[in-house]
């Protein structure tokens, strides 16, 4: 069930859908890969792609031949992509999505030169993704609101709500 939930709220921030081609270069054991794209690929009917690695070299020319419209950039994979000399095969892409944590630069900067949408999250192996921003929307200087299925509450020094957030399953923002 936790698994299944963890692709449901990678569907909802990434707007993945039949259409998708899903591309990963992380390993299977790791649950961003496995969960985030093959687990969200599989209940959206979406196709997947998983490299056997990540090689900045061939990481563009991989999103190119694959025809990938999303890939999650995890570690420091933005930053390695971001060091290198720019080439064409950065911009030539079908990419509509890339969930990149963390930015070397500015959300503007990197999706300017990659032109590529980019997305935040909170989550962790044990918890899924509680906080995303939705699929289509921009919230500067967040990591996002609930995702399905999750509440969150902010409160003062003595734990008093004073902001509550639901976000039902379902039900998107």
């Amino acid at each position: 069930q936790m698994a299944i939930a963890f692709a449901e709220q990678t569907r909802w921030v990434m707007g993945i859908h039949d259409r998708d081609v899903l591309f990963t270069c992380l390993p299977l054991f790791h649950i961003n890969a496995l969960l985030c794209t093959l687990f969200s690929g599989l209940i959206s009917g979406a196709e997947v792609v998983v490299a056997p690695r990540f090689t900045a070299s061939g990481f563009w020319a991989q999103i190119l031949d694959t025809g990938a419209t999303s890939v999650n950039l995890m570690g420091s994979m933005p930053a390695v992509l971001w060091r290198r000399e720019p080439e064409r095969a950065e911009r030539a892409h079908r990419l509509r999505i890339a969930m990149a944590l963390p930015l070397p630069t500015t959300r503007d900067a990197f999706e300017e030169r990659f032109g590529v949408p980019t997305t935040e999250v909170y989550g962790s192996t044990d918890t899924g993704l509680p906080l995303g921003i939705p699929y289509g929307t921009r919230r500067p200087g967040s990591c996002g609101i609930p995702t399905p299925g999750w509440q969150t509450d902010v409160v003062d020094e003595h734990d008093h709500v004073r902001v509550a957030h639901r976000h039902e399953r379902g039900h998107r923002r």
